[in-house]
């Protein structure tokens, strides 16, 4: 069965459904059409799966949702890379033949692979992570534009049940939907050499680690921990506050912390490479993401918590959007409300002080993550290919 996967962006451009769609065209070894990205180079010249990247596909998100000129993003942000995705994706069909196309979002690769299907045949499916709805559905036309799209699709793949919940506020046909969560890589479970390397790097002998692992945009909570430090180290004075990722709200993030009088008390790490990643996941003590709903932005699930939970530490994530599915509350974290500095100050407290309960809660995490690795997941969307998507000859 030939497939073909079609997305505005993907890796090395960080982001948890760049890993979902790596993940599937790893597994599944799927050819995928995407746009360029810094040192897409090096990371393709490493990949066990075709990848095709073609100049003009990559739209502009900083002025997608601009409110005081929406006529005019729509011309500059939005027609021009999907008339390139369009473009390309004939380019392509005509040359692999997919008989299935897998697009990632509806904006582009979904309206693009509707086009394939009228004109070359091919069954379509689309993967839906929540944010992308949740920003969209008050846009009296683009809501319309993303339900007719859904729509016309031959199965539609949410990533978790408030996902799904906004996909059935749209009026889609509940049986036109499945559920398939992000999955964890089985290297996050292993020990990482890179512990005491880390460790020495960042000064953080004899320290109480807290870490957050994201992009750094407003809707991840960042913020937040940084206003609940100040009441949090007069308790845990050794504390220390790793921050990895990168993203447009960093300058804001180093000017609070400096107004908060901070700097030694927190590490913006940056992106890092995965042997890192895992090495951090294992030093820390709390890993802490208080995720919050916003206007155009919410977490449709949260894949870091599994992977904090693989390295066996508790998290403490914020109780909105699909976080609330990849946490289970006092069982493998806290679950708290991101606006509320009191709950978020209280609940480092508890564990950063409670070693016993960390250890319990960690447990429990990896056990948890355990039930979510991406061979499994996989198998999912290969049964449900099976099972809801008619293939022509």
């Amino acid at each position: 069965m030939k497939q073909l996967l079609i997305t505005d962006r993907f890796l090395p451009h960080l982001g948890g459904s760049r890993i979902y769609y790596y993940e599937i065209c790893n597994h599944l070894k799927i050819p995928l059409l995407t746009g360029n990205e810094q040192g897409d180079k090096e990371f393709d010249s490493q990949q066990t799966f075709p990848i095709y990247r073609r100049w003009g596909i990559r739209p502009d998100y900083m002025g997608r949702y601009h409110p005081s000129s929406p006529g005019l993003n729509l011309l500059i942000n939005y027609i021009p890379p999907l008339l390139c995705m369009i473009f390309w994706s004939f380019w392509i069909t005509l040359k692999l033949r997919p008989q299935i196309i897998h697009a990632g979002g509806f904006q582009f690769a979904g309206f693009t692979a509707l086009l394939m299907k009228r004109c070359f045949g091919c069954s379509f499916i689309i993967y839906a992570h929540g944010e992308e709805i949740h920003a969209t559905r008050n846009n009296r036309f683009l809501s319309i534009y993303m339900r007719w799209v859904y729509l016309q699709s031959d199965h539609i793949i949410a990533n978790s049940e408030f996902t799904k919940a906004l996909l059935i506020s749209l009026a889609i046909p509940n049986e036109k939907i499945s559920i398939v969560p992000p999955g964890v890589s089985k290297a996050f479970f292993q020990q990482s050499s890179a512990n005491s390397e880390l460790t020495t790097q960042f000064g953080l002998q004899q320290k109480k680690v807290l870490l957050s692992v994201g992009r750094l945009t407003p809707r991840k909570g960042h913020e937040q921990v940084l206003l609940a430090l100040p009441e949090v180290i007069k308790k845990i004075p050794n504390l220390h506050y790793l921050i990895v990722g990168s993203g447009e709200n960093l300058i804001p993030l180093v000017h609070l912390c400096e107004q908060l009088h901070l700097n030694q008390y927190v590490t913006f790490v940056g992106t890092v490479e995965k042997q890192q990643l895992y090495g951090l996941y294992q030093l820390c003590d709390v890993f802490i993401l208080v995720n919050r709903m916003l206007p155009n932005d919410v977490e449709g699930f949260g894949m870091v918590f599994l992977e904090a939970g693989a390295a066996g530490k508790p998290v403490i994530g914020g109780r909105s959007g699909g976080a609330v599915e990849a946490i289970q509350d006092q069982i493998t974290g806290i679950l708290v409300d991101a606006e509320n500095l009191t709950e978020i100050t209280q609940s480092i407290l508890d564990l950063v002080l409670d070693q016993a309960r960390c250890i319990q809660l960690g447990r429990n995490g990896k056990a948890w993550a355990s039930l979510f690795l991406w061979d499994q997941q996989i198998n999912k969307i290969n049964a449900i290919i099976q099972r809801h998507i008619q293939v022509l000859p």
